[in-house]
């Protein structure tokens, strides 16, 4: 039996030994590969000159890098410890005053001691492997946050300065002027024979038809998959449907609203353009987008009824959640309003940088209240 051990043993690590010597080769390779990336993402950090392609390149290089040292990671980790099987499989060292071992066993031994700290010292080199591409690739990520700093501040003015404030209200009054004048000038600006074409009677009729039609679908909906006050104990998966058919059935009066109009437009030929028509097509959809994400927000958090509630949260976590999740919606929704209805009257750049550091700081203040860890842990909700 002894015997048949040491047979197996020595096979072993024959093949072994030959596979070791391919793979050594291999992480070789592999290392001197990995170095002249990491020496070509130095030069170019050292550079500090950005580029979107350059930088693009040499992130995808560092992945890929990062896969493959992670695979060569496994890799010597499983053989070192088919080796260390093969060091335990010869049994412990003899101790004093026992029977030396033979000379082909004590080689073996010393064999095997060799080539696991050598594979040691290959995944040492791996790990400082990973770690130089966790590095290369966070200096990159800094060049190109500190590059969009740079081009934001060079771009935009600071927006809490006097002349830049004084400028953007100037510009702001200009605007809502302008904006409140549009529906006249669009009218006034039609040519005779297509103004004679226009009758308000008609398209308050599809209006009103449009509305009905999406009126009728939102109740069918909702008194199919909508959520039933009878039922005690929906499953998730009802409740999911439930909290998707609300948003759906809530956002297509608006939604069947701006089709039924933009055909009736579209059928008679009216010029819906300029400045009139970017504040109508940009309307209906913010539009469009606050009823159906908002509804959707609270059919989610559900603070009136509970047992739809899709989250593990407290009915008063529900409710402040949901009123903000809507004051963020109808933010960004005022805000695609505001951009597309007045892109044609080309904004200055102080009016960006005081409008932009507005909004964005609405935006943060909200989600940061959204992300309220008293909210999301009811353990640490104040009583």
């Amino acid at each position: 039996m002894q015997l048949l051990c040491f047979v197996w043993v020595f096979s072993i690590a024959g093949m072994a030994q030959a596979q070791s010597l391919s793979e050594g080769e291999t992480v070789s390779a592999a290392f001197a590969q990995w170095d002249g990336v990491f020496s070509d993402v130095e030069q170019y950090l050292d550079t500090a000159a950005f580029s979107d392609d350059s930088s693009e390149a040499l992130n995808d290089q560092l992945s890929a890098i990062r896969a493959q040292a992670l695979e060569q990671r496994e890799r010597v980790q499983h053989q070192i410890d088919l080796t260390q099987k093969l060091l335990d499989a010869l049994g412990s060292r003899p101790e004093d005053g026992q029977a030396p071992e033979s000379e082909a066993i004590a080689q073996r031994r010393a064999g095997y001691e060799l080539r696991i700290s050598q594979y040691r010292e290959q995944l040492a080199q791996i790990e400082l492997a990973l770690v130089r591409v966790d590095e290369l690739t966070g200096g990159l990520s800094e060049l190109r946050t500190g590059t969009i700093v740079q081009e934001l501040f060079s771009r935009y003015p600071l927006p809490l300065s006097g002349d830049t404030l004084l400028h953007a209200l100037k510009e702001a009054v200009s605007h809502i002027h302008a904006l409140l004048a549009a529906p006249v000038q669009w009218y006034s600006e039609m040519e005779p024979q297509r103004r004679e074409q226009l009758r308000l009677w008609p398209t308050f009729v599809v209006g009103i038809f449009s509305i009905a039609l999406g009126i009728f679908f939102r109740a069918l909906i909702l008194e199919r998959y909508g959520r039933n006050p009878d039922t005690e104990s929906p499953s998730p998966t009802l409740k999911v449907s439930a909290a998707i058919a609300e948003g759906v059935a809530r956002g297509l009066v608006p939604l069947l609203a701006f089709v039924g109009l933009a055909l009736w437009v579209a059928q008679h030929v009216l010029p819906l353009d300029g400045l009139f028509g970017d504040m109508l097509r940009s309307g209906f959809w913010a539009g469009v987008y606050f009823i159906t994400f908002s509804t959707l927000a609270m059919a989610v958090l559900s603070p009136d009824k509970p047992v739809w509630r899709l989250t593990h949260i407290s009915p008063v976590a529900a409710r402040i959640i949901g009123y903000a999740s809507m004051l963020l919606i109808a933010v960004i929704a005022i805000d695609d309003l505001i951009v597309e209805s007045t892109r044609a009257l080309a904004p200055t750049p102080s009016m960006q940088s005081v409008y932009l550091s507005i909004v964005v700081l609405i935006k943060a203040s909200l989600i940061i209240v959204i992300a309220l860890d008293r909210w999301w842990n009811p353990d640490e909700e104040s009583p």
